[in-house]
């Protein structure tokens, strides 16, 4: 690996190309986790990070609070919620 160097411990696919044994750094995703690495569930992240950014969320300190904005007309109704999920 021309100018890389491997740290110790780090996982390696090795290969056999042209006759070189050529050293692959791979990483292991246990599988539970796997859903979290898809595309579209790092697009829901950015999409959320940009919202968290722009100000786009609210605190409630009562879960009472939250469901009664939740219910009100400014709040999300149900067809919202169901219509605008991205995965």
């Amino acid at each position: 690996m021309p100018g890389k160097v491997c740290v110790e411990g780090e996982q390696l696919e090795v290969t056999i190309e042209k006759g070189h044994i050529v050293l692959t750094p791979v990483i292991t995703i246990e599988k539970e986790q796997a859903c979290f690495c898809t595309e579209e569930w790092q697009k829901g992240e950015r999409e959320a990070e940009e919202d968290i950014k722009a100000g786009r969320v609210k605190k409630f300190d009562y879960v009472e609070d939250l469901i009664a904005d939740l219910e009100s007309e400014d709040g999300i109704d149900d067809d919202e919620i169901l219509t605008n999920q991205s995965f």
